[in-house]
This record gives C-alpha cells, sequence and structure tokens, in this order.
C-alpha cells in the first residue's frame, strides 16, 4: 500500500486529488494540508511515501533535488516551468498522458516546452507510486 499526502492551497484540487487516488486500491491518502507549513508540521506523524505537492503555492521557496515530479490532468501552463526546472536539474518527470487526462492543458504545456521525461496513463502513474513505496 503507497501512503501518499497531499498539500495543496486550493481546496477543490485536494479533493480532486483525494478522488483520484480513492479509486486506486494500492493507495491511501493518509494525510491533507494547505500549505507547505502545515505540511511540515503533519508529515512525520503520516509516514507518507510519496507527497503531492503544488511548489507554485503561495510561500513556497523553490524545491531544491527534486528526485521525481509529477504532472497529472488541469488547464493552463501551470508547472510547465517547475517540471522542466526539475528535468533540468536531473530529476525525472512524468505527465499523464493525453489518453487519460480529463483536461490535457498542463501535461500538453509541459511535454511542448521539453519538461517531461515520460508520459503515462493515470494507471501507469499509480503503478509507478506503487512500485516506489516499500511500506513494512
Amino acid at each position: 500500500m503507497t501512503r501518499i499526502f497531499v498539500v495543496d492551497d486550493s481546496p477543490f484540487i485536494r479533493k480532486a486529488i483525494l478522488r483520484i487516488f480513492s479509486d486506486q486500491p494500492e493507495m491511501q491518502v493518509v494525510g491533507t494540508a494547505q500549505s507547505g507549513e502545515e505540511a511540515l508540521e503533519r508529515l512525520p506523524a503520516t509516514r507518507p511515501h510519496v507527497v503531492t505537492l503544488d511548489v507554485e503555492m503561495p510561500g513556497m521557496a523553490p524545491v531544491p533535488d527534486v528526485l521525481f515530479a509529477i504532472l497529472l490532468t488541469g488547464m493552463g501552463e501551470d508547472g510547465a516551468e517547475g517540471m522542466l526546472a526539475v528535468r533540468r536539474s536531473g530529476g525525472l518527470t512524468f505527465a499523464e498522458s493525453e489518453a487519460s487526462c480529463v483536461v490535457y492543458g498542463m501535461p500538453r504545456a509541459a511535454h511542448k516546452r521539453g519538461g517531461v521525461s515520460r508520459m503515462l496513463s493515470l494507471s501507469q502513474i499509480c503503478e509507478l507510486f506503487a512500485a516506489r513505496s516499500d511500506d513494512p
């Protein structure tokens, strides 16, 4: 079971992410926060394998040494530059494929800018999370 902690300042986005993971039997959302500060307080007690984080959220400093980043469905171009920065710094970047996206705007923008290492369906992204977790 992959334990996930969701951080986003938008209640709508937090709810959308919770809905995505609630349909995945191998995923368990163990906590949420509406700010980076709140997340830092709650993370130790939840022991997540994965933290979803809006790095463009107000009050967030640039995230150095990100190992990998995943961009899910969404409108606009939010996250495209962040994905490119992670990829340029040597991190792996994954974006949801057009076939499984509800709205392909953000993944398309990141892909066009060269910020995506690999496009994956939502189910493949969930499998990636599961493979990276090693719950005792």
